[in-house]
């Protein structure tokens, strides 16, 4: 079962970010398992463009996102783009769903990915 993170959980991740620490050497602040993950997505708008980051235990499955401004950045590759629009849209509609396809692709070498500005 998939669950957000609490304001907590989501203040010590944000210590371990602000530590520069490497996915896989941080901690999850729920179930301890080191190996965080993450995935980011480019959206384009009519009015600006977003970035949307999701990161994720593939242990205990607990997970934050965020939405940012995006404008000026870059992505080396975007797993989730091959997707067509139903599929996607089915996928985010149920985040255990959506987190089972990112550890797929994760587990396959699709994932990580490499964000420029």
């Amino acid at each position: 079962m998939v669950r957000p993170y609490d304001s907590d959980e989501i203040a010590a991740l944000a210590v371990q970010a602000r530590a520069r620490l490497d996915l896989d050497e941080r901690r999850c602040p729920r179930c301890s398992y080191v190996g965080m993950r993450r995935y980011f997505q480019l959206f384009h708008g009519s009015a600006r463009t977003a970035l949307i980051t999701y990161l994720w235990c593939p242990s205990c499955h607990g997970y934050d996102g965020s939405t940012v401004p995006g404008a000026g950045m870059r992505l080396d590759h975007d797993p989730m783009a091959e997707l067509d629009a139903g599929e996607l849209r089915l996928l985010k509609a149920d985040m255990e769903s959506y987190l089972a396809k990112l550890d797929g692709f994760w587990e396959s070498g699709r994932l990580p990915q490499r964000l420029t500005e």
